[in-house]
């Protein structure tokens, strides 16, 4: 492992910018050397960064990153802090991100560079969302956002969103998302509460999913909230969460879920698989393609 931000030296000069502590993550799929940096942490809302942050070079040469600002009318970014970045399949210079002002698009500023503006969910702009994921299919892109406390969003375009499905509770603090990256029909919601919900688009409804562990996320679902989608099987879900005693010793608490759908819901039996992980986890991320290759992120490395 090396460093890509070594070069990278930019003096903030708004007064609640005060670290380069990464929030979020998205490569290009096409194109890897092409990444979206979110500075500023969301999870913990301890450290606050600058704003986006992009590579066209796999930060390996000169100019390395360049800062990116908001689009006028929209809440600065700088001071802030990200939970997601969503990358459009369609579109590798369209990115979605999930803030504590809102979300936000990446998008054209009519001037040869972009910045990023702010959208409306559920009526409202300046509100924190904690999760964004997209999917395409037949060449269709759709995202989906979520609010905090509130519900879940879907778009064509990430600028033009409505609520997604009907069912979905409020009050459930922070929402992680997971879906494949090639079906935007099956969602599954992993709130900081430690329930888990699901969307099938056919029917338009979220529905609970039992067999959640009750330890998944202990009284810290607000800071190591993580789910994936195996992407060979809508039905195997993957959970991260805070911590579990596991062979005499405090590991990762997370999860291999198999869901089965029945007449009263979809549940799930899952398995235990962070005995030989360190605790908190924050990302759970498969290599592209490869349903055998998953990689976690936690408070003790990757």
């Amino acid at each position: 492992w090396r460093s890509l931000m070594d070069a990278f030296d930019l003096n903030p000069t708004t007064p609640a910018s005060d670290s380069l502590a990464v929030g979020a993550l998205a490569i290009d799929p096409g194109n890897p050397d092409r990444v979206y940096v979110g500075s500023g942490e969301g999870a913990g809302g301890a450290y606050f960064g600058v704003g986006p942050i992009v590579t066209n070079n796999g930060g390996a040469a000169a100019p390395a990153w360049t800062t990116e600002g908001v689009a006028p009318g929209s809440d600065a970014l700088a001071g802030a802090a990200f939970y997601a970045l969503a990358v459009d399949p369609a579109d590798p210079e369209r990115v979605v991100a999930a803030t504590l002002r809102g979300a936000y698009r990446r998008e054209p500023d009519g001037a040869g560079g972009f910045h990023w503006a702010q959208k409306t969910l559920g009526g409202t702009a300046r509100q924190r969302v904690t999760g964004v994921v997209a999917a395409i299919t037949g060449g269709v892109t759709a995202f989906y956002a979520a609010a905090y406390n509130g519900l879940i969003y879907r778009s064509g375009d990430g600028h033009t969103w409505a609520e997604a499905g009907a069912g979905f509770p409020t009050g459930l603090g922070r929402i992680s998302l997971g879906c494949q990256p090639d079906n935007p029909n099956i969602v599954y919601a992993l709130a900081s509460t430690g329930e888990v919900y699901r969307l099938d688009a056919g029917d338009g409804t979220w529905r609970a999913v039992s067999g959640v562990p009750g330890s998944l996320t202990g009284t810290q679902g607000w800071y190591d909230l993580a789910i994936a989608v195996a992407p060979d099987d809508p039905n195997r879900v993957y959970l991260g969460g805070s911590t579990e005693f596991s062979n005499g010793d405090w590991s990762g608490s997370a999860y291999r879920c198999e869901i089965t759908l029945t007449p009263g819901g979809p549940g799930m039996t899952a398995t235990y698989i962070g005995g030989l992980v360190h605790a908190d986890i924050h990302a759970l991320v498969f290599a592209p393609g490869d349903p055998n290759t998953l990689w976690l992120g936690c408070d003790g490395g990757v």
